[in-house]
């Protein structure tokens, strides 16, 4: 399901720390970057529930775009359901 972020098309970083202007250190679980797009994802486990993770992802995606950075994805990834998810 994640295999498409897993090739030689994107590049990540792992738990990359992110520093906001106001100085708030964030560190999302992966960010994969192509020439085309930004990819920010998160692992998560129980039941789904995005409205729950959507402040911090929008938290992600300001960083990195105050980083120049463009056409960003958020995406969390629910282990046990094996369910990929973009909010």
């Amino acid at each position: 399901i994640l295999g498409n972020y897993f090739t030689d098309k994107y590049s990540s970083k792992i738990e990359q720390e992110l520093i906001t202007k106001d100085g708030l250190i964030l560190r999302p679980d992966r960010v994969f970057f192509s020439f085309y797009e930004t990819v920010v994802l998160d692992y998560k486990t129980g039941q789904r529930n995005d409205a729950l993770y959507l402040p911090k992802m929008k938290k992600y995606k300001n960083a990195l775009s105050d980083l120049n950075y463009t056409n960003i994805k958020l995406m969390l990834y629910y282990l046990e359901l094996n369910e990929l998810v973009e909010l």
